[in-house]
């Protein structure tokens, strides 16, 4: 793990530890080189988008100069663009989990070119002991278009909807594990035609977009990026 880690400090520079650097330092014994993460986020695309393939292309680049950086954290997953919005599921290791969720937060700052706005974060897993997708794949879905509107907490919580959610990526996950060996697009096709349960329903993803509950990438990176102190209880009652 150790050309994978983030540096918590510069030499001769003492830096107050944040939260992934504790996990990270907490796993260390594990000895492994690159520990495997899943990030689910949910986005609305930008009405100036045009063709929807740009956004994937945007990601084959991003994941292609990652890939670089990072040897041996290549990023599987699967991108699901919806008539309006996208659910996207990335496993790879933490350096380029952190680097996507930047881009994420950099992509909404942009005045142009945003591809992608009111981005929020489902759930980042960690240390998880296979991968569930075996490539990184896209697929348009040919859906009628809904409206995304709605207050996502004003009927369901924010557990229950990211727990919705949740399932359904690893149960689509899992169906295309195990899927005979076609193409992926066609396995996706498939499941369209045949499984559309396994499919994030249109208007759970709205509800996601509107929730409160969750963060914005900006919010998550500020969270993890804030110095952590940990005092036990005994200290803290001075015995």
């Amino acid at each position: 793990m150790a050309e994978e880690e983030v540096e918590v400090a510069r030499e001769g520079e003492p830096r107050a530890a944040t939260l992934l650097t504790v996990l990270q330092e907490r796993l260390r014994p594990l000895n492994q080189k690159s520990l495997l993460h899943r990030l689910i986020y949910v986005g609305q695309l930008h009405p100036d988008l045009a063709d929807k393939r740009e956004l994937a292309e945007y990601y084959e680049r991003l994941f292609a100069r990652l890939h670089k950086h990072h040897q041996g954290e290549a990023a599987y997953g699967l991108l699901l663009i919806y008539p309006t919005a996208v659910i996207h599921t990335v496993e790879c290791g933490s350096e380029s989990i952190y680097a996507i969720l930047r881009d994420l937060r950099d992509m909404e700052q942009r005045e142009e070119r945003a591809l992608l706005q009111g981005v929020k974060i489902v759930v980042v897993s960690h240390d998880l002991p296979n991968r569930l997708f075996q490539q990184w794949f896209w697929q348009v879905l040919n859906l009628p278009a809904t409206r995304l509107e709605g207050d996502g907490e004003a009927t369901e919580s924010t557990v229950n909807l990211a727990s919705e959610a949740i399932t359904h990526v690893l149960k689509l996950g899992l169906h295309l594990l195990h899927s005979p060996k076609v193409s992926m697009r066609q396995a996706l096709e498939s499941v369209r035609e045949r499984h559309p349960e396994l499919l994030l329903p249109q208007d759970t993803l709205a509800h996601l977009l509107h929730c409160h509950g969750l963060l914005t990438p900006a919010e998550f990176l500020t969270a993890y990026d804030r110095p952590f102190n940990l005092t036990l209880d005994s200290a803290a009652q001075g015995t």
